[in-house]
C-alpha cells in the first residue's frame, strides 16, 4: 500500500520517466542522522538531489531536516 502511494506520487511528479521506485528509495535511504551527546538529533548532509526529490513527492521530514533546509536557504 505504501509502495503504491509512493509510486503514484512519483508518477504525479513526472519522476517515473527518469528514475525507478527502487532508485528513489535507495537515494532517500542514504539520509542519515546523528545523535549528539546532549540527545539532539541532526541529519547529516543532504544532497541537492535528495532535497529536490523529497520536495517533488511531498515527503514530510523530521524537524532537524527542516531546520537544516531553512539554514541553507538563509545563507548559512
Amino acid at each position: 500500500m505504501l509502495r503504491a502511494e509512493l509510486e503514484n506520487r512519483l508518477r504525479s511528479a513526472g519522476m517515473l520517466e527518469k528514475t525507478t521506485l527502487a532508485e528513489f528509495l535507495a537515494e532517500i535511504g542514504k539520509v542519515r542522522a546523528i545523535r549528539l551527546p546532549d540527545g539532539t538529533r541532526l541529519l547529516r548532509e543532504v544532497s541537492k538531489r535528495q532535497r529536490e526529490w523529497r520536495a517533488a513527492v511531498g515527503l514530510s521530514l523530521p524537524i532537524a531536516w527542516e531546520s537544516l533546509e531553512r539554514g541553507l536557504q538563509g545563507g548559512i
